[in-house]
């Protein structure tokens, strides 16, 4: 009989959303080198939220890459602060995806001097994806206008991205807190998949997390582990999740690239936490 391990979690910083009481998509925002907590803005966007509560539909015939922006600037001679070029960044680049046509993940560190306060370097990270036939087209038209056009003094680059691999990552057992970030962990499991780009994934993969990972029902949820890890995992959780308060699922997007560096994994992701205690045996199953 394997022992349980403990297993820490440091999710910090995070912010959550809930859907429900026990449901949480949870938001991680890793810090990259140079940028200092003390002397950085962070902005973040994404429109998860709207994709899983069903308010966006999931209907393009189309078939089109993940378009990926990675990039990092030096800007100290530009003598700019910080939420002038956060405000640039808005009205040259995002504001031309809109919540209703593009799936997207954004986030834009902003480092600055703390003793003129002004900006040192900023950096963009985002992946997006049209949602429908029409918003195709519309990317199309708007990556041609603003590749290697001039932003800030560099030209800004909008890459489409090969292929996406999946690392997926599931951890159950007993929250020692009410947020999970300290796991007793009974069962751990990982599956990686390969897709075309990250619509594939989300329409595939995400909607059914949505669907079907946030149940006690073992009739719809240990289907689910079954499809996702492997062959006689429906076996396994039956019993793990009986007695589990707990489970994280980690989706671990890697977008493969033609361009050096040659994979880009975004500093903000986002990880799928079920919390159990609102049924009657305080279990996941």
């Amino acid at each position: 009989m394997k022992r349980p391990l403990l297993s820490v979690f440091f999710l910090i910083p995070c912010t959550a959303f809930a859907y429900l009481p026990h449901q949480e998509v949870k938001e991680i925002a890793n810090l990259p080198h140079p940028y200092s907590k003390d002397s950085t803005l962070i902005e973040k966007h994404s429109n998860l939220e709207q994709v899983l509560n069903g308010s966006l539909t999931l209907d393009r015939t189309v078939d089109f890459p993940t378009h990926v922006v990675r990039m990092t600037r030096e800007i100290e001679k530009l003598q700019l602060k910080c939420e002038t070029v956060q405000a640039e960044i808005n009205s040259f680049f995002l504001s031309k995806i809109s919540s209703t046509k593009f799936f997207y993940n954004t986030i834009i560190f902003c480092g600055y001097n703390r003793k003129t306060d002004l900006a040192v370097r900023f950096s963009i990270f985002t992946y997006f994806d049209p949602l429908d036939d029409g918003a195709v087209e519309y990317a199309k038209n708007f990556i041609s206008e603003l590749n290697g056009k001039d932003f800030l003094g560099a030209p800004f680059v909008i890459e489409a991205a090969s292929n996406l691999v999946v690392a997926l990552n599931v951890d159950a057992g007993l929250a020692q807190d009410e947020y999970g970030s300290v796991l007793l962990r009974y069962q751990h499991d990982n599956e990686n998949y390969v897709y075309p780009h990250n619509y594939a994934m989300i329409k595939e993969m995400v909607t059914d997390i949505y669907a079907r990972f946030y149940s006690n029902d073992p009739k719809i949820v240990l289907p689910f582990f079954e499809k996702w890890f492997h062959y006689r995992a429906d076996l396994i959780y039956k019993r793990v999740l009986a007695k589990s308060n707990y489970v994280l699922l980690q989706p671990e997007r890697m977008f493969l690239m033609s361009k050096e560096p040659h994979a880009f994994t975004s500093p903000l992701r986002m990880y799928f936490g079920h919390k159990c205690e609102k049924y009657k045996n305080k279990m996941c199953l």
